[in-house]
């Protein structure tokens, strides 16, 4: 048996008309085909000057010192059955 109630189960939120509008602005606006003669984030003032490093193939020793502890991953308890000497 089911109850049905008037109320939808999520309310329904509209948003105002205007939001259509300005998103669709938005859109426009990022589209647009202009580009700025400038390079982003330097302002126009050129290449910066870089650091080079050229590497070389070479033998080198792989060592290692690493500390630590050992444990056991099991632990077996040994215990007589009976009292006394056997």
């Amino acid at each position: 048996m089911r109850i049905q109630s008037s109320q939808s189960p999520l309310p329904v939120r509209r948003l105002p008309p205007w939001a259509g509008m300005l998103c669709a602005a938005l859109l426009l606006a990022a589209c647009s085909q202009e580009q700025s003669n400038a390079p982003a984030g330097m302002g126009g003032v050129g290449k910066p000057e870089v650091g080079v490093v050229t590497l070389h193939p070479q033998s080198v020793a792989i060592t290692a010192e690493l500390p630590g502890r050992t444990a056991a991953s099991l632990v077996a308890e040994v215990r007589p059955q009976v009292d006394g000497i056997i």
